[in-house]
């Protein structure tokens, strides 16, 4: 299932990659495919990093968000739905680094990632110290011109996710969270032993 859905959203990124009269229908159909391929990655793999499939598509969501954001300005549906891919990226890097802490580590470019989303992050806090402050009337605008609401909504939820997964990889340093995991054999044979199992007879 896992290859299949993966399949299907390269192939639907591949198509809409340059918008066309059936972008629109590509783009929710990679979406779609997106949202179901983010529960199989965090909860369908005890391991992820030991999966080579599984290591092969974390670059391609690499390589996407990098082409994605390249993407995303300016207006119009098709500009909303590619910041919708980047956006539901940034909430699969996020729950991987946090469910699975070591394999994240371990999976292929993993630090570069997080290297480009705190240049996300710079990128971003540049733009802010270059802005005027609120005024009396609520409004915002830059010294060169007005920045689209909208792009600057985006802009905010990209740096947001680029610092929790700074702040996450530094806490899985020095707080990791412990894993417990119950170890059972392939073949348990049937064992009438009472201390064996834990069970103790009343006597």
């Amino acid at each position: 299932m896992f290859s299949v859905l993966g399949n299907v959203y390269v192939r639907c990124v591949d198509m809409w990659a340059s918008p066309s009269p059936q972008a629109p229908e590509l783009l929710l159909i990679s979406l779609l495919c997106l949202k179901v391929l983010r529960r199989l990655l965090v909860s369908g793999f005890e391991f992820p990093n030991r999966h080579e499939s599984v290591g092969q598509f974390w670059q391609i969501l690499q390589q996407h968000l990098a082409s994605f954001l390249n993407l995303t300005s300016g207006t119009g549906e098709y500009v909303k739905g590619v910041r919708k891919h980047v956006i539901h990226l940034g909430k699969i890097f996020l729950e991987m680094s946090r469910i699975h802490q070591l394999p994240f580590f371990l999976l292929p470019g993993s630090i570069g990632l997080v290297k480009s989303y705190w240049g996300l992050v710079v990128a971003h806090g540049e733009t802010l110290a270059n802005t005027k402050p609120i005024g009396a009337s609520g409004t915002r605008r830059s010294e060169n011109d007005e920045q689209d609401e909208g792009d600057e909504e985006f802009r905010e939820k990209v740096a947001l996710h680029g610092m929790l997964l700074y702040w996450g990889c530094v806490k899985a340093v020095y707080q990791p969270t412990p894993t417990y995991r119950c170890m059972i054999p392939h073949n348990p044979r049937p064992s009438t032993d009472s201390t064996a199992n834990n069970i103790h007879r009343p006597p």
